[in-house]
Protein backbone atom coordinates (compact mmCIF):
# COMPACT_ATOMS: atom_id res chain seq x y z
CA UNK A 1 0.00 0.00 0.00
CA UNK A 2 0.95 3.18 -0.84
CA UNK A 3 -0.21 7.21 -0.53
CA UNK A 4 -1.71 9.17 -2.85
CA UNK A 5 1.36 11.51 -2.40
CA UNK A 6 3.87 8.51 -2.96
CA UNK A 7 2.09 7.51 -6.26
CA UNK A 8 2.57 11.00 -7.41
CA UNK A 9 6.26 11.13 -6.46
CA UNK A 10 6.65 7.79 -8.31
CA UNK A 11 5.09 9.68 -11.33
CA UNK A 12 7.15 11.83 -11.73
CA UNK A 13 10.49 10.33 -11.23
CA UNK A 14 9.35 7.61 -13.63
CA UNK A 15 7.51 9.21 -16.38
CA UNK A 16 4.88 6.99 -15.58
CA UNK A 17 0.72 7.48 -15.80
CA UNK A 18 -0.77 7.69 -12.51
CA UNK A 19 -4.41 6.63 -12.87
CA UNK A 20 -6.76 7.11 -9.77
CA UNK A 21 -7.75 3.97 -7.69
CA UNK A 22 -11.12 1.88 -7.92
CA UNK A 23 -11.29 1.88 -4.19
CA UNK A 24 -8.97 3.82 -2.11
CA UNK A 25 -8.96 4.00 1.37
CA UNK A 26 -8.71 6.67 3.85
CA UNK A 27 -5.61 5.97 6.15
CA UNK A 28 -7.87 7.35 9.39
CA UNK A 29 -10.30 3.88 7.90
CA UNK A 30 -7.25 1.91 8.16
CA UNK A 31 -6.38 3.26 11.26
CA UNK A 32 -9.95 2.52 13.16
CA UNK A 33 -10.04 -1.00 11.50
CA UNK A 34 -9.66 -3.73 13.83
CA UNK A 35 -6.33 -6.10 12.97
CA UNK A 36 -7.99 -8.94 11.06
CA UNK A 37 -9.78 -6.13 8.56
CA UNK A 38 -6.65 -4.55 8.53
CA UNK A 39 -4.79 -7.60 7.27
CA UNK A 40 -7.16 -8.41 4.63
CA UNK A 41 -6.87 -4.94 3.38
CA UNK A 42 -2.99 -4.49 3.52
CA UNK A 43 -2.33 -7.95 2.37
CA UNK A 44 0.09 -8.34 -0.57
CA UNK A 45 -0.56 -9.06 -3.83
CA UNK A 46 0.96 -12.05 -5.74
CA UNK A 47 1.09 -9.60 -9.51
CA UNK A 48 5.04 -8.08 -9.27
CA UNK A 49 5.13 -4.46 -8.78
CA UNK A 50 4.49 -2.05 -11.62
CA UNK A 51 8.47 -0.88 -11.06
CA UNK A 52 10.57 -4.28 -11.34
CA UNK A 53 13.09 -3.45 -14.22
CA UNK A 54 13.58 -6.56 -16.51
CA UNK A 55 16.39 -7.90 -13.97
CA UNK A 56 13.95 -8.07 -10.65
CA UNK A 57 15.60 -4.39 -9.41
CA UNK A 58 13.79 -1.65 -8.25
CA UNK A 59 13.73 1.18 -11.00
CA UNK A 60 12.45 3.76 -8.72
CA UNK A 61 14.46 2.47 -5.29
CA UNK A 62 16.17 6.08 -4.69
CA UNK A 63 12.22 7.40 -4.40
CA UNK A 64 10.67 4.48 -2.85
CA UNK A 65 7.87 4.46 -0.85
CA UNK A 66 7.28 4.22 2.70
CA UNK A 67 6.44 0.27 2.58
CA UNK A 68 9.13 -0.69 0.52
CA UNK A 69 11.72 1.18 2.78
CA UNK A 70 10.84 -0.81 5.52
CA UNK A 71 10.58 -4.21 4.07
CA UNK A 72 14.00 -4.98 5.30
CA UNK A 73 15.89 -8.05 3.60
CA UNK A 74 19.46 -8.71 4.54
CA UNK A 75 19.87 -12.03 2.91
CA UNK A 76 21.49 -12.77 -0.44
CA UNK A 77 18.42 -14.09 -2.30
CA UNK A 78 14.79 -13.48 -2.24
CA UNK A 79 13.76 -16.72 -0.39
CA UNK A 80 12.30 -14.64 2.38
CA UNK A 81 10.18 -12.17 -0.07
CA UNK A 82 8.42 -14.99 -1.47
CA UNK A 83 4.65 -14.75 -0.17
CA UNK A 84 2.52 -17.82 -0.04
CA UNK A 85 -1.45 -17.14 -0.92
CA UNK A 86 -3.43 -16.49 2.10
CA UNK A 87 -0.23 -16.92 5.00
CA UNK A 88 0.75 -13.76 6.37
CA UNK A 89 4.71 -13.75 5.84
CA UNK A 90 7.42 -12.30 8.19
CA UNK A 91 10.70 -11.26 7.87
CA UNK A 92 12.97 -12.81 10.78
CA UNK A 93 16.00 -10.28 10.66
CA UNK A 94 14.06 -6.74 11.43
CA UNK A 95 10.24 -5.63 12.12
CA UNK A 96 10.15 -2.41 10.97
CA UNK A 97 6.53 -2.43 10.26
CA UNK A 98 6.20 0.53 13.08
CA UNK A 99 7.86 2.63 11.13
CA UNK A 100 5.39 2.71 8.71
CA UNK A 101 2.81 2.47 10.72
CA UNK A 102 4.04 5.70 12.28
CA UNK A 103 4.41 7.13 8.51
CA UNK A 104 0.86 6.40 7.67
CA UNK A 105 -0.88 8.47 10.96
CA UNK A 106 1.40 11.57 9.88
CA UNK A 107 -1.22 10.86 7.04
CA UNK A 108 -4.42 10.65 8.39
CA UNK A 109 -6.33 12.31 5.81
CA UNK A 110 -4.43 10.75 2.46
CA UNK A 111 -5.76 7.86 0.35
CA UNK A 112 -3.60 4.72 0.05
CA UNK A 113 -4.09 1.76 -2.21
CA UNK A 114 -2.07 -0.98 -3.49
CA UNK A 115 1.09 0.33 -5.59
CA UNK A 116 -0.60 -1.91 -8.71
CA UNK A 117 -3.77 0.27 -8.56
CA UNK A 118 -1.80 3.47 -9.42
CA UNK A 119 0.21 2.39 -12.03
CA UNK A 120 -0.39 -0.33 -14.56
CA UNK A 121 2.52 -2.84 -15.17
CA UNK A 122 5.38 -1.63 -18.28
CA UNK A 123 4.48 -4.01 -21.22
CA UNK A 124 7.62 -5.76 -22.51
CA UNK A 125 8.80 -4.44 -25.57
CA UNK A 126 9.41 -6.98 -28.16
Amino acid sequence: MISEGEAEVLAACSDRSMRRPESPIRVIDIVAMGEQQRYIVLRSRQRPCPFLGNEGECVVYEHRPVACRTHLNLDDDDLLCRTVPSYPASVPYADATHIYRYSLLIQRNEIVADIRDFFEAEQPTP
